[in-house]
């Protein structure tokens, strides 16, 4: 009994230690204790601003660490230079304080690489002000023992990031992305579960919704303190167009959320209730699978079923074309239509087009040609698919009336 009771503590201990978010805490420390060191060799009388910059600079990956880096420096750069200069030129006091913060955050305003260090440089110019003033040092020793402290500050940071539980931004994308997928797909079933019920309760969308959006730009973040680190290669930049094709899959589910909202009973809905969920529950496993690949590092889509459905939903659509089906319903109601299912199918084309790149991401030519393979399969046999008389679906679709093209 001792020693299984033993076995159970460790593993939880065990499972408590992977679910917290314990490296950052001990990159930090370590940033903040090295700093102290070299702080404490170089008899620095302010090392206390070294470590602090330490700690704001230190991230939880090494892209974010140089973004925070660079800003850090810029800011202190500039505002150490203001500061004194106003100190040395105009002295001590309110003038020169409104007239210091005044010029820093015009200048970082209105230059695209300060921007984001507008307040560092507009802090580090106050303090130059006041300290050369209560401790009376001169401003131009006060603003290089600044410069020194925070970059020794920044120095630190970065090697601890680069060299104690390194995490690159680039490796965060892939659960980022696929948590984005997850999420999506649980937002497009919800949808296509109202269009089938003919209901809309708004409240269980919002918060999805909110996710969603936030877990893209999240992946945003993250894409763009990828670039900035050491190694930036062709993998990264793929995942730039896996932000894009998500960006195309949200407009598309909106474009669902707007067409069931204004439900109407008794649509064309109806007449390929099979179908459309039967493309439905594709599409949104097509997401799930890509959103496994991506964490588990492989890619093995399902394209059979994707492919069989679109072409389900073809050959249904022709046959009520065919069969004037949509001349029974009125111009709003066929366009409803119509525009829902349009963003059903873009969101099956995204989908194909992640699972292309996955194929690419994973550098693999097996992968890479399987992945291929079964995207060019899904886009010349069902988007654009040959008839028998040899024209396609869009030189259909320039013969049918208005109201009853795809």
């Amino acid at each position: 009994m001792t020693y299984i009771s033993n076995t159970r503590f460790m593993m939880s201990l065990s499972r408590f230690f992977r679910t917290m978010h314990w490296h950052h805490a001990v990159k930090t420390a370590v940033a903040g204790l090295f700093t102290w060191f070299v702080t404490q060799g170089l008899h620095l009388d302010q090392g206390y601003w070294a470590i602090l910059t330490a700690i704001i600079v230190m991230q939880s990956n090494v892209g974010g660490s140089l973004k925070a880096g660079w800003i850090r420096f810029l800011g202190t750069t500039v505002g150490a230079t203001v500061g004194a200069a106003c100190a040395l030129f105009l002295g001590h006091g309110g003038w020169p304080l409104f007239v210091s913060m005044l010029i820093t955050m015009l200048i970082c305003s209105n230059v695209t690489l300060l921007r984001d260090s507008v307040r560092v440089a507009a802090l580090t110019a106050v303090i130059i002000l006041f300290v050369s003033d209560n401790a009376n040092q001169h401003p131009l020793y006060l603003a290089l023992m600044r410069f020194i402290e925070i970059s020794l500050g920044i120095a630190t940071a970065l090697i601890v990031s680069f060299f104690v539980f390194p995490a690159k931004a680039r490796t965060l994308l892939r659960p980022g992305i696929a948590h984005t997928l997850r999420k999506s797909a649980q937002l497009f079933d919800l949808l296509c579960e109202f269009r089938q019920m003919e209901l809309y309760r708004p409240g269980e969308l919002f918060h999805l919704k909110d996710e969603v959006v936030r877990s893209m730009m999240k992946n945003y973040d993250l894409l763009a303190e990828a670039r900035r680190e050491p190694g930036y290669d062709r993998e990264a930049e793929i995942f730039s167009s896996f932000l894009r094709a998500q960006d195309r899959i949200y407009e598309s589910i909106l474009t669902m959320d707007h067409a069931v909202h204004a439900i109407e009973p008794d649509q064309p809905h109806v007449e390929l209730v099979d179908e459309l969920s039967q493309m439905a529950g594709t599409v949104s496993d097509e997401m799930r699978q890509l959103a496994d690949c991506l964490d588990k590092s492989q890619c093995a889509p399902d394209s059979d079923r994707l492919i069989a459905a679109m072409q389900a939903m073809d050959t249904r659509l022709d046959s009520m074309r065919s069969e004037r089906v949509f001349a029974t319903f009125s111009r709003n109601e066929v366009l409803q239509f119509f525009s829902f299912l349009h963003a059903v199918q873009e969101t099956a084309r995204e989908v194909s087009s992640l699972a292309l790149r996955t194929g690419t991401l994973e550098g693999r030519s097996t992968q890479r040609n399987a992945s291929c393979s079964w995207s060019a399969r899904l886009q010349h046999k069902s988007l654009r698919r040959t008839k028998q008389d040899g024209t396609t679906n869009r030189e259909t679709n320039d013969h049918q009336p208005k109201g009853q093209r795809v």
